[in-house]
Protein backbone atom coordinates (compact mmCIF):
# COMPACT_ATOMS: atom_id res chain seq x y z
CA UNK A 1 0.00 0.00 0.00
CA UNK A 2 1.28 3.55 -0.60
CA UNK A 3 1.60 5.89 1.85
CA UNK A 4 -0.04 9.63 1.11
CA UNK A 5 1.05 11.95 -0.99
CA UNK A 6 0.57 15.74 -1.50
CA UNK A 7 1.61 17.70 -4.38
CA UNK A 8 2.09 21.78 -4.26
CA UNK A 9 2.86 24.77 -6.32
CA UNK A 10 4.28 27.92 -4.81
CA UNK A 11 6.06 31.28 -4.65
CA UNK A 12 7.78 33.83 -2.48
CA UNK A 13 8.50 37.17 -2.22
CA UNK A 14 10.37 39.97 -0.22
CA UNK A 15 10.65 43.68 -0.13
CA UNK A 16 12.88 45.81 1.83
CA UNK A 17 9.66 48.23 1.37
CA UNK A 18 9.61 52.21 1.21
CA UNK A 19 10.44 53.14 4.41
CA UNK A 20 13.05 50.74 5.97
CA UNK A 21 16.46 51.20 4.87
CA UNK A 22 17.40 47.35 4.50
CA UNK A 23 14.96 44.22 4.43
CA UNK A 24 15.73 42.20 7.82
CA UNK A 25 13.04 39.62 6.52
CA UNK A 26 14.39 36.34 5.06
CA UNK A 27 12.20 33.55 3.46
CA UNK A 28 12.54 29.54 2.90
CA UNK A 29 10.37 28.25 0.26
CA UNK A 30 11.53 24.69 -0.41
CA UNK A 31 9.66 21.94 0.07
CA UNK A 32 8.25 20.39 2.59
CA UNK A 33 8.73 23.91 4.57
CA UNK A 34 7.77 27.71 4.04
CA UNK A 35 8.78 30.25 6.07
CA UNK A 36 9.27 33.92 6.81
CA UNK A 37 11.35 35.30 9.75
CA UNK A 38 10.76 38.93 10.26
CA UNK A 39 14.06 40.19 11.77
CA UNK A 40 14.11 42.93 14.84
CA UNK A 41 17.00 45.20 16.39
CA UNK A 42 17.84 47.39 13.86
CA UNK A 43 18.79 46.70 10.04
CA UNK A 44 21.96 44.94 10.83
CA UNK A 45 21.29 42.84 13.78
CA UNK A 46 17.33 41.86 12.59
CA UNK A 47 18.74 40.18 9.32
CA UNK A 48 21.73 38.22 11.36
CA UNK A 49 18.56 37.12 13.18
CA UNK A 50 16.07 36.27 10.77
CA UNK A 51 18.76 34.39 8.86
CA UNK A 52 19.86 32.25 12.04
CA UNK A 53 16.11 31.62 12.52
CA UNK A 54 15.90 30.45 8.60
CA UNK A 55 19.18 28.50 8.77
CA UNK A 56 18.14 26.15 11.49
CA UNK A 57 15.48 25.06 9.60
CA UNK A 58 17.14 24.31 6.44
CA UNK A 59 18.20 20.49 7.11
CA UNK A 60 14.33 19.77 6.74
CA UNK A 61 14.76 20.57 2.91
CA UNK A 62 13.84 17.76 1.17
CA UNK A 63 12.54 15.85 3.41
CA UNK A 64 9.12 14.13 2.33
CA UNK A 65 7.13 14.95 5.87
CA UNK A 66 8.01 17.12 8.46
CA UNK A 67 6.60 15.87 12.11
CA UNK A 68 5.83 17.82 15.49
CA UNK A 69 9.39 16.86 16.86
CA UNK A 70 11.08 18.27 13.52
CA UNK A 71 9.34 21.29 14.08
CA UNK A 72 10.23 21.84 17.79
CA UNK A 73 13.59 20.68 17.45
CA UNK A 74 14.63 23.25 14.72
CA UNK A 75 13.03 26.15 17.01
CA UNK A 76 15.25 24.69 19.34
CA UNK A 77 18.04 25.12 16.98
CA UNK A 78 16.87 28.74 15.54
CA UNK A 79 16.72 29.77 19.74
CA UNK A 80 20.43 28.72 20.07
CA UNK A 81 21.76 30.70 17.02
CA UNK A 82 19.82 34.00 17.88
CA UNK A 83 21.13 33.62 21.62
CA UNK A 84 24.90 33.74 20.11
CA UNK A 85 23.99 37.25 18.31
CA UNK A 86 23.29 38.99 21.68
CA UNK A 87 21.18 39.00 25.07
CA UNK A 88 19.07 40.93 26.94
CA UNK A 89 16.41 44.09 26.21
CA UNK A 90 18.88 45.13 22.88
CA UNK A 91 19.62 42.04 21.52
CA UNK A 92 18.41 41.44 18.21
CA UNK A 93 15.27 39.08 17.69
CA UNK A 94 13.17 37.60 15.38
CA UNK A 95 9.41 36.04 14.29
CA UNK A 96 8.53 32.88 12.50
CA UNK A 97 5.82 31.75 10.94
CA UNK A 98 5.44 28.68 8.56
CA UNK A 99 3.69 26.22 6.87
CA UNK A 100 5.00 22.47 6.32
CA UNK A 101 3.47 19.13 4.70
CA UNK A 102 2.79 16.57 7.34
CA UNK A 103 0.75 12.91 7.84
CA UNK A 104 -1.14 11.71 10.49
CA UNK A 105 -2.94 8.43 10.34
CA UNK A 106 -2.63 7.86 6.65
CA UNK A 107 -3.37 11.65 5.78
CA UNK A 108 -1.67 14.37 3.88
CA UNK A 109 -1.86 17.17 6.07
CA UNK A 110 -0.91 20.94 7.01
CA UNK A 111 1.45 21.40 10.08
CA UNK A 112 1.53 25.43 10.46
CA UNK A 113 3.25 27.02 13.34
CA UNK A 114 4.38 30.47 14.54
CA UNK A 115 6.01 32.52 17.03
CA UNK A 116 5.53 36.07 17.05
CA UNK A 117 2.90 38.38 14.87
CA UNK A 118 3.94 36.87 11.28
CA UNK A 119 0.74 35.32 10.09
CA UNK A 120 -0.47 32.03 8.24
CA UNK A 121 -3.74 32.00 6.56
CA UNK A 122 -5.78 29.02 5.21
CA UNK A 123 -8.17 29.75 2.04
CA UNK A 124 -10.08 26.76 1.30
CA UNK A 125 -13.68 26.65 0.23
CA UNK A 126 -13.82 29.63 -0.68
CA UNK A 127 -13.43 30.78 3.07
CA UNK A 128 -10.28 32.75 4.22
CA UNK A 129 -9.05 32.00 7.61
CA UNK A 130 -6.24 33.51 9.54
CA UNK A 131 -4.90 30.36 11.71
CA UNK A 132 -2.19 31.66 13.41
CA UNK A 133 -2.68 34.11 17.33
CA UNK A 134 -0.06 37.00 16.70
CA UNK A 135 1.77 37.13 19.82
CA UNK A 136 1.43 40.65 20.51
CA UNK A 137 -0.08 42.83 22.93
CA UNK A 138 -1.59 44.66 20.15
CA UNK A 139 -5.47 44.98 20.26
CA UNK A 140 -7.57 45.30 17.24
CA UNK A 141 -8.46 48.93 18.55
CA UNK A 142 -5.10 49.70 18.47
CA UNK A 143 -4.84 50.17 14.84
CA UNK A 144 -3.18 47.93 11.99
CA UNK A 145 -0.41 49.74 11.20
CA UNK A 146 0.18 49.78 15.42
CA UNK A 147 2.83 46.93 16.00
CA UNK A 148 2.71 46.25 19.69
CA UNK A 149 5.07 45.05 21.72
CA UNK A 150 6.16 41.34 21.00
CA UNK A 151 5.41 38.96 24.04
CA UNK A 152 7.06 35.82 22.22
CA UNK A 153 9.79 35.77 19.39
CA UNK A 154 13.38 34.66 19.42
CA UNK A 155 16.00 36.73 21.07
CA UNK A 156 14.68 40.43 21.71
CA UNK A 157 15.16 39.96 25.64
CA UNK A 158 12.27 37.49 25.95
CA UNK A 159 12.39 34.06 26.75
CA UNK A 160 13.15 31.16 24.82
CA UNK A 161 10.23 30.67 22.44
CA UNK A 162 7.69 27.74 21.77
CA UNK A 163 5.93 27.23 18.45
CA UNK A 164 2.11 27.07 18.71
CA UNK A 165 1.35 24.23 15.77
CA UNK A 166 -1.55 23.13 14.37
CA UNK A 167 -2.19 20.46 11.83
CA UNK A 168 -5.00 19.87 9.68
CA UNK A 169 -5.76 17.60 6.90
CA UNK A 170 -4.58 19.13 3.75
CA UNK A 171 -7.47 19.27 0.81
CA UNK A 172 -6.79 19.50 -3.04
CA UNK A 173 -7.79 23.46 -3.63
CA UNK A 174 -5.95 24.54 -0.02
CA UNK A 175 -4.41 28.12 -0.71
CA UNK A 176 -1.94 28.73 2.17
CA UNK A 177 -0.36 32.28 2.86
CA UNK A 178 2.63 32.74 5.19
CA UNK A 179 3.28 36.69 5.36
CA UNK A 180 5.16 39.28 7.53
CA UNK A 181 3.31 41.72 9.22
CA UNK A 182 4.27 44.19 6.18
CA UNK A 183 1.87 42.66 4.38
CA UNK A 184 -1.16 41.95 7.39
CA UNK A 185 -0.34 45.87 8.67
CA UNK A 186 -1.11 47.44 4.86
CA UNK A 187 -3.85 45.34 3.22
CA UNK A 188 -6.73 44.83 4.52
CA UNK A 189 -8.47 41.24 4.77
CA UNK A 190 -10.86 41.94 2.43
CA UNK A 191 -8.26 42.72 -0.16
CA UNK A 192 -6.04 39.27 0.87
CA UNK A 193 -9.28 37.32 0.54
CA UNK A 194 -10.36 38.66 -3.22
CA UNK A 195 -7.23 37.89 -4.20
CA UNK A 196 -6.35 34.37 -2.74
CA UNK A 197 -9.61 33.48 -3.67
CA UNK A 198 -9.05 34.30 -7.50
CA UNK A 199 -7.32 31.03 -8.91
CA UNK A 200 -4.37 32.86 -10.52
CA UNK A 201 -0.78 31.37 -10.44
CA UNK A 202 0.61 32.08 -6.70
CA UNK A 203 3.84 33.84 -8.55
CA UNK A 204 0.86 36.32 -9.70
CA UNK A 205 -0.50 36.32 -6.44
CA UNK A 206 2.60 37.22 -4.65
CA UNK A 207 2.99 40.05 -6.96
CA UNK A 208 -0.24 41.42 -6.29
CA UNK A 209 0.10 41.17 -2.92
CA UNK A 210 3.22 42.88 -2.77
CA UNK A 211 2.79 45.60 -5.00
CA UNK A 212 -0.87 46.30 -2.69
CA UNK A 213 1.28 46.97 0.51
CA UNK A 214 3.62 48.90 -1.63
CA UNK A 215 1.07 50.62 -2.97
CA UNK A 216 -0.86 51.30 0.34
CA UNK A 217 2.43 52.85 1.67
CA UNK A 218 5.39 50.01 2.50
CA UNK A 219 5.95 50.72 5.82
CA UNK A 220 7.73 47.87 6.68
CA UNK A 221 10.05 45.08 4.90
CA UNK A 222 6.72 42.75 2.99
CA UNK A 223 7.71 39.10 2.82
CA UNK A 224 4.99 36.36 1.39
CA UNK A 225 4.58 32.90 0.44
CA UNK A 226 1.95 31.56 -1.35
CA UNK A 227 1.35 27.26 -1.44
CA UNK A 228 -1.31 25.80 -3.23
CA UNK A 229 -2.50 22.10 -3.07
CA UNK A 230 -2.97 20.51 -6.16
CA UNK A 231 -3.82 17.23 -5.39
CA UNK A 232 -3.37 14.53 -2.27
CA UNK A 233 -4.00 10.84 -2.12
CA UNK A 234 -4.85 9.50 1.27
CA UNK A 235 -3.84 6.07 2.42
CA UNK A 236 -6.93 3.65 3.34
CA UNK A 237 -7.35 4.01 6.70
CA UNK A 238 -9.79 3.36 9.41
CA UNK A 239 -12.48 6.49 10.07
CA UNK A 240 -10.52 8.89 11.96
CA UNK A 241 -11.63 10.43 15.72
CA UNK A 242 -12.84 13.49 16.00
CA UNK A 243 -9.72 14.63 17.95
CA UNK A 244 -6.65 12.43 17.21
CA UNK A 245 -4.70 11.70 20.60
CA UNK A 246 -1.13 13.43 20.51
CA UNK A 247 1.74 11.57 21.48
CA UNK A 248 3.36 12.69 24.74
CA UNK A 249 4.84 16.31 24.66
CA UNK A 250 2.32 17.68 22.30
CA UNK A 251 -0.66 18.18 23.69
CA UNK A 252 0.79 21.74 25.23
CA UNK A 253 1.26 23.15 22.06
CA UNK A 254 0.05 21.34 19.04
CA UNK A 255 -4.14 21.48 17.95
CA UNK A 256 -5.91 19.13 15.59
CA UNK A 257 -8.34 21.58 13.05
CA UNK A 258 -10.50 19.78 11.23
CA UNK A 259 -12.64 21.68 8.32
CA UNK A 260 -15.53 22.55 10.33
CA UNK A 261 -13.59 24.19 13.44
CA UNK A 262 -10.64 26.18 12.12
CA UNK A 263 -10.31 28.52 14.73
CA UNK A 264 -10.96 32.55 14.29
CA UNK A 265 -7.98 34.16 16.69
CA UNK A 266 -10.06 36.98 16.91
CA UNK A 267 -13.20 35.42 17.80
CA UNK A 268 -15.65 36.18 14.71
Amino acid sequence: MTGPRMTLRCAAATHPGLRRPANEDTVLAAHPVFLVADGMGGHADGELASRAVISAFRELVGKTWVTVQDIAAAVQRAADRVECLGCGDGAPGSTLAGAASARRAGIACWLLFNIGDSRIYLMRSGQLRRISVDHSTRTISAGPRTRGGLIRAFGAGLERPVADQWLTPAHAGDRILVCSDGLSDEVAGEYLEKVLRERSEPQEVVRRLVGKALAEGGRDNISVIVVDCLETVVTEIDELDDVVSLDEGEEETVSWIHEDTIPDPEGN
